[in-house]
Parts: structure tokens; C-alpha cells; sequence
């Protein structure tokens, strides 16, 4: 078995235990949480859990550990599926769905950038006929073929010029992390998805109703990181325009495409990762109200309330003053920041303690967003990685083209 087939196999296994072991954690989290309610549960405590699973006869034990690790492969590869269909040849891969499915067709614009269709043609009759072709500007997978049989060709070219370099493994590196990281993404919704359907089987709660709460904390999530994630794919693409504004209004503009502001006479109260602070806002509505945690403290709570806040307010207050380098106009925002997360401290605190929340579902519900919020990032950073890459070896390659072309007309001269 060669190199390229253990990537590949690894490529299967890893979405296939990611979602078996999220599975494992959010079950363990909801039995933790469960001790502290009155019910109802999937294990009423961790240790009841552990003697369900110690109990099983030794030789049973360790088949059925070997199967569970096993099943890693298919879950993988069928994980593998629904990830390509979505990213490739659901009726989202064209355009994008927020950011919960990238647009191909805009990934491969921010590839292509400024260069011309003269530029990717090589003013060669064979490649224009191919990016004139009506399918070329309507079709992602059309348009990608070209482009990627490009890439590779630049690659070799240039790889051949510089044979330290590397380019082409080091883009085929950054495929297989994106594409690792884009099924892990729908390994971890497998992974829920076993955890609600064994909540609704245990606790016999109304799914509907669950299912809405998890929707409506995905939603905000994505379309905070949508948010996020346009503004600075246009602050790349600003880059390359030719026709620029003047300077005050190039400054307006980025300020008005902020991902999070509050527009002010003169001033701006922007965020530059609201998405970041909506997780933290879960994990503070569970700091204060969930009973676990209260629990646990029981024994000083008159001073409870008053520490939690303190550090809180600590935590948040270095973030605040801490040197940053933010955009124009938005030197306030961070302060506002601290003062939002107050608040929503002690809402949680007096409220939501309240209130009848299944707080173990919320709670791994709240680690469930987390998981979201990191692999998403995680895999936009690296697939920006690789489309800087793209967008570098295409420009090389054209202009190491061109140049040879130019030297060559001379000597022929």
C-alpha cells in the first residue's frame, strides 16, 4: 500500500472516529450535567454510565471495542459522500449557502483574482475556446477542471525551475487538511445527530422543539461567520481593483463592511469577531445558570455570584485593553464589548436559573457550537492557505511564460 492510499484511508478514518468520539463526549457531558437535575436522564450519573460499560463480559467487551473502532472506515467514507455531494453537486455548491457550504464558483473567483482571461489562456486558441465556452462562467465544476489542470501544469513548471520549492505537494498538504477538516465538520453533525436521537430515545423529550433550539444557535453561528469571512474575502479582493476611491471613502466603506457595527455620528462600534463572542455568550449563560456549576458551588454561594463576576469582568477587561491593531473608527468597540458581557452575565444569572432548560442537552449543545465555530475557522483559514497558493503559482507560472516567450522572440530576431 502506497503513500496516496494511506492518505486516503486516513482521510476515511479520521471523520469516521471524530464522529464516534464526539458522540462519547456529548453523551458524557449530558450524564455529568444530568447529576445535578431532577431528571430526566440518559445514565442518572458518569458512574452508573461506567458500570453499564464494565459490566459487559470481557470478551464481549473487547469485540465490541474492536467493531466500534472498525466502523470508523464507512462512517467515514459515507461522511466522505454526503461532504462531496454538498460541496460539488447539491444545488448549494455553485453559490454557497452562508457558511455552512462555500460557494465553489466564488473560491475559485478569489483564485483567479484579477488575472484576465488572456492571462489564464496563454493567448493560446485551444485554452480560449475552453474559457469561452458559455459552461466556463455558469458552471463551478466546468470552470474548475480548467483552472485546476492549470494549476498543476504551473506547478511542475515551476517545481522543475526550483526543485526545492515544493508547490505542488505543499497545495496537495493544504487539500487534504481542508477537505479533512470540511468532513470532520459533517463528523461532528453525525456525531449530534446519535446523541439527539439517543436523548429523545432516553428522556422521550418532544425532538421537534430540540431540534428548533439547535437550528436557531447553528443559524446565528454561520451567518455571523458569513459575516465575517465576506468582509475580509472583499478586503482582499480591494487589493486588486484597479479603479480606487479616494482615501476617505476606501475607509468608509471598510467600515461599513465591518462584520458586527453600529453606526454612530462619527464613530463606529464594530466587532471583528462577533461569532466568537456569540460562543462566549453561551458559555457564560452556562457559567451562571447552569445547575451543575451551581451545584457544585453551593457550599460558598453567597460569595459565588461575586467571584464569578469579578473574574469574569477581569477576563474580559484584558481583552478589551490589550494592544490591538483594529480598523479605522472602532477603537470603542471592545470596551462595549465588556459591557455586553456583563450584562448578558447577569441575565443568565437571574433569569435563565429560572427557568425548566434541559441544561445537560444545552450544555452539549454549547460544546456542539464550539466544535462548529473552530473547525469551520480552522478550515477557512487553511483553504484561504491554499487559494493564496493557487492564486501565487497561476501568476508565477503566466509571468515566467510570458517572459520566456518575450526572450525567445528576441533570439529569434
Amino acid at each position: 500500500m502506497g503513500n496516496e492510499d494511506l492518505t486516503k484511508l486516513a482521510r476515511w478514518v479520521v471523520p469516521g472516529w471524530v464522529a464516534l468520539l464526539s458522540f462519547c463526549v456529548f453523551v458524557i457531558i449530558d450524564v455529568a450535567v444530568s447529576s445535578s437535575t431532577p431528571g430526566p436522564y440518559i445514565f442518572p450519573s458518569l458512574s452508573a454510565l461506567i458500570t453499564n460499560l464494565t459490566a459487559m463480559d470481557k470478551v464481549i467487551g473487547v469485540l465490541a471495542t474492536i467493531l466500534i473502532a472498525a466502523s470508523g472506515v464507512p462512517i467515514g467514507f459515507m461522511i466522505y459522500q454526503v461532504y462531496f455531494f454538498l460541496r460539488w453537486n447539491s444545488p448549494y455548491s455553485r453559490d454557497g449557502l452562508l457558511a455552512l457550504i462555500p460557494g465553489r464558483m466564488r473560491d475559485i473567483d478569489l483564485a483567479l483574482l484579477d488575472l484576465t482571461a488572456d492571462d489564464i489562456t496563454l493567448k493560446e486558441k485551444w485554452r480560449q475556446r475552453w474559457v469561452e465556452h458559455p459552461l466556463f462562467r455558469t458552471d463551478h465544476r466546468f470552470k474548475w477542471r480548467y483552472v485546476e489542470l492549470l494549476f498543476t501544469e504551473g506547478t511542475q513548471y515551476l517545481d522543475r525551475a526550483g526543485a526545492s520549492v515544493g508547490l505542488y505537494a505543499r497545495h496537495r498538504y493544504l487539500h487534504e487538511i481542508v477537505h479533512t477538516l470540511g468532513a470532520s465538520i459533517g463528523a461532528v453533525y453525525f456525531g449530534f445527530a446519535g446523541y439527539m436521537i439517543l436523548v429523545y430515545d432516553k428522556k422521550e423529550v418532544y425532538l421537534p422543539a430540540y431540534a428548533a433550539i439547535t437550528t436557531l444557535c447553528i443559524g446565528i453561528l454561520v451567518y455571523l461567520m458569513d459575516r465575517e469571512n465576506r468582509y475580509r474575502e472583499e478586503q482582499l479582493i480591494n487589493l486588486f481593483q484597479e479603479n480606487r476611491e479616494t482615501e476617505e471613502q476606501t475607509k468608509n466603506q471598510e467600515n461599513q463592511r465591518l462584520p458586527l457595527a453600529v453606526v454612530f455620528p462619527k464613530r463606529f462600534l464594530a466587532f471583528s469577531y462577533p461569532s466568537v463572542f456569540f460562543v462566549i455568550a453561551l458559555y457564560i449563560v452556562n457559567i451562571f445558570a447552569n445547575p451543575y456549576l451551581n451545584h457544585r458551588a453551593s457550599s460558598w454561594s453567597p460569595y459565588d455570584t461575586f467571584f464569578r463576576m469579578a473574574l469574569l469582568a477581569f477576563v474580559s477587561l484584558i481583552w478589551a485593553l490589550s494592544p490591538k491593531s483594529p480598523p479605522p473608527n472602532v477603537q470603542r468597540g471592545h470596551i462595549v464589548l465588556v459591557i455586553i458581557t456583563l450584562g448578558i452575565a447577569l441575565l443568565a444569572k437571574y433569569w435563565f436559573s429560572h427557568l425548566h432548560i434541559d441544561w445537560a442537552f444545552a450544555s452539549s449543545l454549547t460544546v456542539f457550537i464550539t466544535l462548529n465555530l473552530i473547525l469551520f475557522q480552522n478550515r477557512r483559514n487553511a483553504k484561504g492557505d491554499m487559494t493564496a497558493l493557487e492564486y501565487h503559482v497561476l501568476r508565477r507560472y503566466i509571468a515566467h511564460r510570458e517572459k520566456k516567450e518575450i526572450k525567445e522572440e528576441k533570439t529569434y530576431d
